[in-house]
């Protein structure tokens, strides 16, 4: 498809979500602050936040769970339909490779992915939870705990990715930002304002959160972590195309417990699943489901599978806000049109990636 075919789409959809129907609640007004977004480099402390390399071009965020398992988005690990958002195929899973360290690129990824897990939704809502299960445990693997309980309103978080400042540019390394507050809990509605411009109405669908303003392209996957160190929710989505003074959405990991779960059993079977936790105790304490009722997975091996995502090239699979609205739009076109087209133009490519935060370009 040619570059400026896709653009227009892209623009479409982007003034299609600025139009979402009215919703109920409070108004969030915006930080107007740069963070991951901007922030502050990420230790060697936050070692189990990895970089998720895909053949053919782009990245996203993860967090490894175990020494061979990586917990990020379902969208990092999936083929979108152009025109609705929905999920039309697995990415083939040796053509995720892992990058490990503060200064991880695209280039450094070496231990390739053997399975995908996630749940059998077709739309990413409440669903943007995927894991990818390694061909080999990362060497000297460091690991993060999952928290099975809900994020609340107000708590402090921390987040971590590899993705770009808020202004086009990646970031030299991992960052951080910390003071992130959890803003709304899904299902819910309510009104985001943000320094300049009309108040933007925001969805949260059950199974995902929102915070203020915290990550951007690139930073899809990567965890939230809760006070404590444990991940609470991985990177979704924006709410239009800008990242600074925006609201991020998280898919929360206790609405995926019985998946993590599943995949946990596969890495580690029979283990005692120190890495997943809920107020101390173990995911089997908690209920958790076995087995692969209402799940799906992918696996592959050998050099076919990276051939096969050769043939889907990652420029013509964006990453954009896929709610379907049916309300008319105020917005301007031109407007609209201007802001796509400079943020393309800042990541060197002809079209920009809206709403989902994985990021196309390699050239870090």
């Amino acid at each position: 498809m040619h570059p400026r075919t896709l653009l227009a789409g892209f623009l479409a959809l982007g003034s299609l979500y600025a139009c979402a129907p009215p919703s109920a609640g409070g108004e969030a007004v915006g930080e107007g602050r740069a963070a991951i977004v901007g922030g502050s480099p990420s230790s060697a402390a936050e070692d189990s936040v990895v970089l998720i390399a895909m053949t053919g071009g782009g990245f996203c965020s993860g967090t490894l769970i175990a020494p061979n398992l990586v917990l990020t988005a379902r969208h990092c690990v999936s083929n979108l339909d152009d025109n609705t958002g929905a999920v039309t195929s697995d990415m083939a899973p040796a053509s995720l490779k892992i990058a490990t360290g503060v200064s991880a690129t695209p280039a450094k990824a070496t231990v390739k992915g053997k399975r995908v897990f996630h749940d059998t939704a077709t739309t990413l809502e409440g669903h943007d939870l995927s894991l990818i299960l390694l061909e080999a445990d990362v060497p000297g693997a460091k690991l993060s705990e999952v928290r099975f309980t809900a994020p609340v309103v107000a708590e402090d978080t921390v987040a971590v990715g590899y993705g770009d400042n808020g202004n086009g540019q990646v970031t030299p390394g991992r960052y951080r930002r910390a003071g992130v507050k959890v803003t709304s809990v899904g299902p819910a509605n309510y009104s985001f304002k943000p320094k300049t411009g009309a108040s933007i109405p925001v969805d949260v669908p059950a199974g995902d959160f929102a915070t203020g303003e915290s990550t951007c392209f690139g930073d899809s996957g990567g965890p939230l972590f809760d006070a404590q160190g444990r991940v609470i929710g991985v990177t979704s989505r924006g709410i239009d195309d800008s990242c600074l003074d925006r609201p991020s959405l998280f898919t929360s990991a206790v609405a995926m417990k019985a998946l993590i779960d599943e995949a946990m059993e596969v890495a580690q079977p029979g283990g005692s699943k120190t890495s997943s936790s809920s107020s101390g105790s173990s995911p089997k304490d908690e209920g958790s489901s076995s087995g692969s009722s209402g799940r799906t997975t992918s696996s592959s091996s050998g050099g076919g599978d990276d051939e096969e995502e050769e043939a889907t090239p990652r420029s013509t699979s964006p990453r954009y806000q896929s709610y379907t609205q049916t309300s008319s739009c105020a917005a301007s076109p031109a407007s609209a049109g201007a802001g796509w087209l400079g943020f393309g133009l800042a990541l060197g490519f002809g079209v920009l990636l809206a709403g989902r935060r994985r990021r196309h370009s390699t050239d870090v």
